[in-house]
């Protein structure tokens, strides 16, 4: 299981690669660290988010998840929320355009609905959610936008089931989507609601400003939360789902990512891959393709673990090899009265009489 990086504040520049793209158009990031502060959120450029100020309710409980540091309630009560507070303008900055929120957390099927995100001015008015049990069906996940009583909303049965998934919910023009693991799992069409306002706040765990309503239940954890002023890409969607905290990591980490329990519903495209894979290890398949006069030296070769194609021609290794040293000098510990000596290309042997022995050098 992937958890989150040790820092959370890295700036975008510092990320993996294909990560940086995730800042452009980013709404908000909260990462839910209990060191960064109670629900800080972070803008487009990593920094704490301007005019962001997340109160924390009286029941909020950090909580150690298998993906790190998440929040839950103890009891009934509010978990994070600002009012008069809307990051999610939307495309148009009109809160009608494009949009894209993701959530990683664990919530179990019950029939009672519960949000993790909603941007809303109460009531009916200019809001969006995230719904887990939508329409209190167990199991049933939404995505729900709503102007003055007119809603426009996807749900999707069997989605919920008290395992940790990245639940995610997109608007394309008119076309609001619903998104589990990083797959599409259910889409409408119809007429294009605003989430926002002047008025608007933002909440965690429940309906903004009516934190009466809508509370997830105490044995749920959420990990991460964060929402883009633009819809995402189908494979910005799936890259999300493999490592929900990889536009956070000051170090590209595409080994041992996480791994989505959407029955397998997170497999990365091709297409996934092409702009811009960084590798911690040289990827490189080299052949040398050695000739028989290259391995002249009586050694065997095991399979070669990189290959370069130099192509050398059986010549061109036999006659570069140059010493500034003897080859073998042998100390008379190692052979008594014999030295030897490699001198030019050629070598002999004369013997000559000391004493009772002989001594036999090699010039």
């Amino acid at each position: 299981m992937q958890q989150k990086p040790g820092l959370w504040n890295v700036s975008p520049a510092l990320v993996a690669t294909n990560a940086q793209r995730l800042w452009s158009g980013l709404a908000f990031v909260a990462p839910l660290w209990g060191g960064a502060g109670r629900g800080a959120l972070l803008g487009p450029r990593g920094e704490p988010l301007a005019g962001a100020n997340l109160v924390a309710g009286a029941n909020l409980r950090w909580r150690g998840t298998p993906y790190g540091m998440g929040v839950g309630t103890s009891a009934a009560g509010a978990l994070l929320n600002q009012l008069d507070f809307a990051p999610l303008v939307t495309s148009n900055g009109a809160y009608t355009g494009d949009f894209t929120i993701v959530t990683l957390a664990n919530p179990k099927s019950e029939g009672r609905q519960s949000t993790p995100f909603s941007q809303t001015s109460g009531g009916s008015s200019t809001r969006v959610f995230i719904l887990f049990n939508a329409g209190n069906v167990a199991g049933e996940m939404g995505v729900f936008t709503d102007t003055g009583g007119s809603a426009v909303f996807v749900n999707v049965a069997g989605l919920i089931n008290g395992k940790y998934h990245l639940f995610g919910g997109r608007r394309r023009g008119a076309t609001l989507e619903a998104f589990l693991d990083g797959r599409r799992q259910g889409f409408t069409t119809g007429t294009v609601q605003a989430i926002g306002s002047a008025t608007a706040g933002i909440a965690l765990g429940h309906r903004a400003e009516d934190t009466a309503q809508d509370r997830i239940a105490t044995d749920t954890n959420i990990v991460f939360v964060a929402g883009w002023n633009r819809a995402l890409s189908d494979a910005e969607m799936r890259m999300l789902a493999c490592d929900p905290f990889v536009m956070l990591r000051p170090l590209p980490e595409w080994r041992g990512v996480w791994t989505a329990l959407g029955s397998g519903d997170a497999v990365l495209d091709p297409s996934d891959l092409t702009d811009g894979l960084v590798f911690d290890m040289a990827a490189l398949s080299q052949a040398h393709n050695l000739s028989v006069a290259d391995t002249m030296f009586a050694q065997t070769l095991e399979p070669a673990g990189i290959s370069q194609a130099h192509l050398f021609s059986a010549g061109e290794l036999n006659s570069a090899f140059q010493f500034d040293l003897a080859l073998l000098a042998m100390s008379s510990q190692g052979a008594p009265g014999f030295r030897t000596r490699i001198a030019g290309n050629s070598a002999r042997r004369k013997s000559a009489a000391s004493g009772s022995g002989s001594k036999s050098i090699t010039e």
